[in-house]
């Protein structure tokens, strides 16, 4: 994957972080400074609960001191907690709507929910009440736009930024996983090795000037940058993505050329599930996220959708399992993401792994003590397979709780509970769990369209069905139903 690096904004004294017309520091007592200043001494030595402590007592001394509400939101951003830190960025505007620190840190806390429509738009208000001149708010609007899969203005907005800021290692990196998403390869290569010119322990860096060289199939420097990215990175979810990654290259380079099969392509900096649907009623695997506030797991690269027979996948497949295995044996064995990924290539091979990958999946939930929701869908799912629909219905309900406790939405489950309610003939409840799926996937899983029109047809429907099939045939032209679509619309018509 493109891994992100996110800036924020902390406002460190009144008028540090903006233009003096957004903040009057006469119009704060001593003793609101005070707490101010300490707080951002508290939040610098990573004490995030005790600098809270200070911020909170600044609001309490002055309800309208929105630079404390701001902090306040950078003391839970980096606790993990989103919504706390999107409710006090809140705040902050509330009581200052130009304030832009606040409205690009709430920007980045709707980039990490996958908001990403919301995110632009507060971007985008930033860039205007800065006249387009910081460079940091030009690098995170470029992000999500890259995120967007919007990649010529992405790269637009980041050379927008290294123009405000040459020496800005982060952007030229940015810029570099652009040009590797639309396959410019040199011009990746320059961006990315500028970038750890002007900061030579960039672990991302590196990190992706490994995924160039993969892609490249130049093996041996690939693996020379990720093993540098190891060097510098702190960070465990990361040095474990990496270390799988050389681990399959070199399986790669063992097996020699004529089977060494790498992809040209990457996702996006947090990458998203794979959104194209093999069936009318199946739904893709969940991989595991990074983290329970950010991004989706790194793994989304081992499942290609194009590997040919049954064979070829078992085999392919089976390497996978060996190096998951391998990182379970090393020092991983609690990591959940870890087993719902080796659940997930598990399931790839074919139903003589079902047991394995159930348990896999279940190992998965316990280590993460019920968050990883994505590990009850993929769990449902292999029961379904089973044909045990009565413990994939309980795996989905789990999984919905889940989500709702994190304020997460999971479509994909919505849509395979339904299915399972149509498989019972319960179509009126299988209706209303499609009607969530689309609402909550906003778009983009266009075959929950065709899906629910099959279920209208069902309740004698017609008028509604036809509307479903046509937002399909819309939605996704070159789609594998599209045929069929057609070809009930057409029948509806008559």
């Amino acid at each position: 994957m493109l891994k992100l690096f996110l800036t924020l904004s902390l406002v460190v004294t009144l008028s540090a972080a903006l233009p003096a017309a957004y903040a009057d520091e006469s119009s704060y007592t001593p003793e609101v400074a005070e707490q101010l200043g300490r707080g951002t001494a508290l939040l610098r030595e990573g004490k995030l609960a005790e600098a809270r402590q200070n911020f909170i007592r600044a609001t309490e001394l002055e309800p309208k001191c929105h630079e404390a509400w701001n902090n306040i939101g950078l003391t839970y951003y980096r606790e993990g907690n989103l919504d706390k830190a999107a409710e006090a960025y809140m705040n902050a505007i509330e009581l200052e709507p130009g304030f832009v620190p606040s409205i690009t840190n709430l920007g980045a806390v709707r980039h990490q929910q996958r908001k990403l429509d919301k995110a632009t738009g507060l971007y985008r208000l930033a860039l205007d009440l800065s006249q387009g001149k910081d460079a940091e708010i030009q690098y995170n609007y470029a992000n999500v736009l890259r995120d967007q899969k919007n990649y010529e203005k992405a790269r637009e907005h980041y050379i927008k930024s290294i123009d405000l800021r040459p020496d800005f290692p982060a952007a030229h990196n940015g810029l570099g996983a652009t040009y590797f998403c639309l396959k410019k390869f040199n011009d990746a290569e320059r961006e990315i090795k500028y970038a750890i010119k002007l900061k030579p322990d960039y672990a991302l860096a590196y990190y992706h000037l490994g995924l160039l060289e993969a892609a490249r199939e130049k093996y041996p420097e690939a693996i020379k940058a990720y093993e540098d990215s190891l060097k510098y990175e702190d960070r465990k979810d990361y040095a474990d993505d990496t270390r799988e990654k050389i681990a399959r290259l070199k399986e790669q380079m063992r097996r020699g050329p004529e089977t060494t099969t790498v992809a040209t392509s990457a996702p996006a900096a947090v990458p998203p599930v794979n959104n194209t649907l093999a069936s009318a009623d199946a739904g893709p695997p969940m991989l595991g996220k990074t983290n329970f506030a950010a991004g989706m797991s790194s793994s989304a690269s081992l499942f290609d959708q194009k590997m040919g027979t049954a064979g070829i996948i078992e085999q392919r497949m089976g390497n996978v399992v060996k190096e998951f295995e391998k990182l379970l044996k090393g020092g991983s064995s609690k990591d959940p993401i870890l087993w719902n990924n080796y659940g997930l290539s598990l399931s790839q091979i074919g139903p003589s792994k079902y047991d394995e990958a159930i348990a896999a999946y279940k190992n998965a939930i316990k280590f993460s003590k019920g968050k990883l929701y994505q590990a009850n869908y993929n769990l449902a799912q292999a029961h379904r397979a089973r044909g045990d629909f009565v413990s994939c219905d309980k795996e989905c309900v789990k999984a919905i709780a889940s989500a709702r406790a994190q304020n997460s939405v999971c479509p994909l489950v919505h849509n395979l509970r339904a299915i399972v309610f149509k498989q019972k003939g319960q179509f009126a409840n299988a209706d209303q769990e499609y009607k969530l799926a689309i609402a909550q996937s906003m778009g983009k899983y266009p075959v929950f369209h065709y899906n629910r029109a099959i279920c209208l047809e069902k309740l004698n429907k017609q008028k509604e069905a036809k509307q479903e099939y046509q937002s399909y045939i819309d939605s996704a032209p070159t789609g594998l139903n599209i045929s069929k679509a057609k070809l009930r619309l057409n029948l509806l018509s008559i």
